[in-house]
């Protein structure tokens, strides 16, 4: 007989098999036995003190936010993790909601100090990711879940019967010791990150190098080094533009064939380059009639001949001539 009143509400368990099954995105955790419990022996320093579990941490903090110093020192003085939860729920005069506030503050600390001290116990915490570590305590609805792990409704969050705080801090202390690892580097060893690269030196770094270096030279330039800093020179020529001058050494010499790139054992041929005077003029001719002999026969007297003489043989006077010419000058 159908209800006039409507349906049938859903029974707790059809809700339960409607929620998707996500144990894979939790690590479940219980008792001493396990590394992320509260009980688990470790041993830690905090402002000088030991303690010798993340429980003892907890409850002399709470002692001591609760002003009864009597008590904290109980606390340190005891071994046992079960001993030392109850003298922190013996603690008389609770303020609960001024607890309720400090408590995630202490138990992060706690647990902060416990997993960076202890290596072995850091490293299993970081294996955890990324999956949400949870308290699956079915006696505990605050800091647990109030379920056991083989609950189904422990599987999916949305079924919990318990808050999770310590899942949840342990979750973050996680998440904040793998931040060392995580953290990009140090903007001030990149050198100008933000200054613009410029094109030239990006197409042609070694080249680039190569003419910065040139210019910021307090020396002497060396000839060699200005002619490899923008293109290569074979011989005295440039590979781009062989018939183009380059100063090589002393002279200014005019390149007619440069060395080949395909057979670098080619020797170059250079002509000397000459100046075309407007007018013509007799090269032996005396530039100043005060002078004798020809300018160039002055400078070097003793030279047999000029090194053009093989080119205009007709117009050349040997050193013999020259020298009978003198005498009858003289006569």
């Amino acid at each position: 007989m159908a209800s006039c009143f409507g349906a049938k509400p859903e029974s707790e368990e059809d809700e339960i098999q409607d929620l998707p099954d996500d144990r894979d995105k939790y690590e479940y955790f219980w008792k001493a036995r396990s590394p992320f419990s509260q009980w688990h022996p470790s041993k830690f320093v905090v402002d000088g003190k030991t303690y010798n579990c993340a429980e003892q941490y907890m409850m002399y903090h709470k002692a001591l936010v609760m002003k009864n110093d009597e008590l904290a020192e109980v606390i340190m003085a005891l071994d046992n993790p079960q001993e030392i939860k109850d003298v922190g729920r013996s603690i008389p005069d609770i303020d609960a909601e001024l607890w309720n506030h400090k408590s995630f503050e202490v138990v992060e600390a706690g647990n902060m100090a416990k997993f960076s001290q202890n290596e072995d116990l850091k490293q299993k915490l970081l294996h955890t990711y990324p999956r949400t570590l949870v308290e699956a305590s079915p006696h505990d609805t605050i800091w647990g879940i109030g379920l056991g792990q083989r609950d189904k409704r422990a599987w999916n969050k949305m079924s919990w019967r318990g808050q999770n705080r310590l899942g949840e801090i342990l979750t973050r202390v996680r998440d904040k010791l793998m931040g060392s690892f995580l953290e990009p580097a140090n903007p001030d060893e990149i050198e100008n990150p933000d200054e613009p690269i410029n094109q030239s030196e990006e197409e042609n770094p070694v080249e680039s190098t190569n003419r910065s270096k040139t210019k910021d030279s307090d020396g002497p330039v060396d000839q060699n080094e200005i002619a490899k800093q923008d293109k290569s020179v074979v011989n005295g020529s440039e590979k781009e533009n062989p018939d183009e001058t380059v100063v090589n050494g002393s002279e200014n010499k005019t390149v007619v064939n440069g060395h080949d790139e395909d057979n670098p054992d080619e020797p170059a041929v250079y002509q000397r380059k000459t100046e075309i005077p407007d007018e013509p003029v007799n090269r032996f001719e005396k530039a100043n009639p005060d002078e004798p002999g020809n300018r160039s026969k002055t400078e070097n007297p003793n030279e047999s001949g000029n090194r053009y003489d093989k080119e205009n043989p007709v117009e050349s006077i040997n050193g013999s001539e020259t020298e009978n010419m003198k005498k009858e000058t003289i006569v």
